[in-house]
């Protein structure tokens, strides 16, 4: 004869499925809303926080040093797989579209990497831009980053008027768009890896 459930027994399987479902429901729209937020990043139309961080090559790098030109800020790292594709995408956009008299520049800032595996990852990337190690990640933090790789476009007065969070085969030619790039030269243009322009 089967074991008939006490009222308080029901009641609390009730409740426990009643809280199962509830967590999840919160976690998926946690986990939603973090994906939206992720792709933003409040700080457009707005000032850039100020950054004083090791170079690999040993100097001291300011968003100040950049004034009066526009930046890209690359936040990568060698522990993110998105990072891979975007640095050899950007690294080869910089050898091919920048000339000396260029009015932008690029920075990448490698987020908690430690010296070693920075100057690895950017080796291998080919980057011959200026490589910034955020190894306590407080710059990311900053900036609002949550997701990596994100691209941050600065004008010359310190302003932030452009985000790009993800990798896509598109997004050398968007930041090109953003830096005032007419000719893309040396590269090439094919899907994407999930990323989104906002």
């Amino acid at each position: 004869m089967p074991t008939r459930l006490s009222p308080a027994a029901v009641l609390a399987i009730v409740a426990l499925a009643v809280f199962t479902v509830w967590i999840t429901w919160r976690a998926k729209a946690f986990e939603l809303d973090l994906g939206v937020n992720s792709q933003k990043l409040a700080l457009v139309g707005k000032q850039a926080p100020d950054f004083h961080l090791p170079a690999l090559d040993g100097r001291t790098v300011s968003l100040s040093d950049y004034r009066g030109k526009k930046l890209a800020v690359v936040f990568c790292a060698s522990w993110n797989n998105g990072s891979h594709p975007a640095m050899a995408s950007l690294g080869l956009f910089y050898r091919n579209n920048r000339p000396a008299d260029a009015d932008f520049d690029m920075v990448a800032i490698s987020v908690g990497d430690d010296r070693k595996a920075a100057q690895d990852f950017f080796t291998q990337s080919k980057v011959t831009f200026p490589v910034l190690l955020d190894a306590t990640e407080a710059t990311a933090k900053a900036f609002q980053v949550r997701s990596i790789p994100a691209v941050v476009v600065i004008d010359g007065n310190g302003k932030v008027t452009w985000r790009f969070v993800g990798y896509t085969q598109r997004m050398a030619f968007d930041l090109a768009r953003e830096l005032g790039v007419t000719n893309v030269r040396g590269m090439e243009f094919g899907g994407s890896y999930g990323g989104r322009r906002n």
